[in-house]
């Protein structure tokens, strides 16, 4: 006797950022600090806005708490 065992996976592939997304995101960021996007942010090449967007990013990011592990 054979059971066989049939798996259907369906996924969808992950939808690429583009140029306004990054903008959206680092100015979502920068309104934490009470900040605004740059003047000169259209002139901007993808890896500046990226590279900037990412710089900001880090000035909020919170290190999690690790646990206290106990040994006998």
């Amino acid at each position: 006797m054979s059971d066989e065992v049939v798996v259907s996976v369906e996924s969808q592939p992950e939808k690429r950022q583009t140029r306004e997304d990054y903008i959206r995101q680092w100015k979502a960021t920068l309104a934490k600090s009470g900040k605004t996007l740059p003047a000169g942010v259209g002139e901007m090449t993808d890896q500046e806005v990226f590279v900037a967007m990412w710089s900001e990013l880090k000035k909020h990011i919170a290190p999690e708490e690790q646990p206290t592990v106990l040994a006998d």
